[in-house]
């Protein structure tokens, strides 16, 4: 059977994913933001579940052609152009850039690698919410969790909402990541994780919701969250660890190891884009 692919355009007009604006125009929100890239590249969209299920040596199944970038058309011109464009996304390319420009020169460093950006962690970790709530088609949700993130995007004065983590790791792989609505299952905990996910060269960011004791250690990454409470423009030395010893495998978490699974909502793709030097 044909794989289904993924659907990422809805109607010109409807309902905005991050405000809930009705019967408003929709625009086209790019995942990753297109300041993340030096060059935006045709992308080849697939379902997580049809690329995971290719065994090795196998051929992928085809998948959507998108031509620059993966874009869902679910923002009002307000959230994708001002609240997420004007005010975070700069700050997301400055971070992303600078981490790729360290990793293109090749520098190493003797024992253990850490590199810093000075950022503004408030404007990244809205930039990595905003792009998440805008996958899937009409999918504006009100909950105890989307809500207070609704919120939180609207409101520069507001801090990181209680109860969620947001984490980052060095990705040096060409493939990209986005998943909304999936939960990591530990077995040796007895208990499981929501997460949205957002990987794509150099970068990956994993953000939880009400996660319990012990994924902190399973999931081993730096965690932005730790500069939830500061001012919007407030800058700090973002830490980047380099060494090899912490950069994961390119299927992580979507792939888990050990004694961990994985349970995919609808909003759960991959694209490969091209790159014009090779990684790790």
């Amino acid at each position: 059977m044909r794989p289904k692919l993924p659907v990422t355009r809805g109607k010109n007009v409807g309902t905005c994913n991050i405000c809930g604006a009705q019967n408003i125009k929709l625009t086209e929100d790019h995942c990753p933001p297109k300041t993340a890239f030096v060059k935006v590249r045709a992308m080849e969209l697939r379902s997580i579940h049809h690329s995971l299920s290719v065994l090795p040596g196998e051929k992928l199944p085809k998948g959507r052609l998108v031509q620059n970038g993966v874009k869902y058309k679910t923002l009002c011109d307000n959230c994708n152009n001002n609240i997420l464009g004007a005010k975070c996304d700069g700050e997301f390319g400055v971070l992303t850039h600078r981490v790729s420009e360290h990793l293109y020169s090749g520098i190493q460093l003797p024992g253990y690698s850490t590199f810093s950006v000075r950022i503004a962690p408030q404007k990244i970790m809205r930039s990595v919410l905003g792009h998440l709530k805008a996958l899937g088609v009409e999918r504006y949700e009100m909950g105890r969790f989307t809500e207070p993130v609704r919120d939180y995007l609207l409101n520069t004065s507001l801090p990181l909402p209680e109860g969620i983590k947001v984490y980052y790791w060095l990705h040096p792989y060409r493939r990209n990541v986005t998943i909304r609505d999936a939960a990591l299952a530990s077995l040796e905990l007895k208990s499981t994780c929501n997460f949205w996910l957002l990987k794509f060269y150099p970068l990956a960011f994993m953000v939880t919701f009400n996660q319990g004791n012990g994924f902190s250690r399973i999931i081993n990454a730096m965690d932005l969250d730790r500069y939830g409470s500061l001012d919007f423009d407030q800058e700090v030395d973002l830490p980047i660890l380099f060494d090899e010893r912490d950069i994961k495998h390119p299927y992580w978490p979507e792939a888990p190891e050990d004694s961990t699974m994985v349970f995919y909502g609808e909003e759960s793709y991959d694209a490969i884009q091209k790159v014009t030097k090779p990684t790790f």
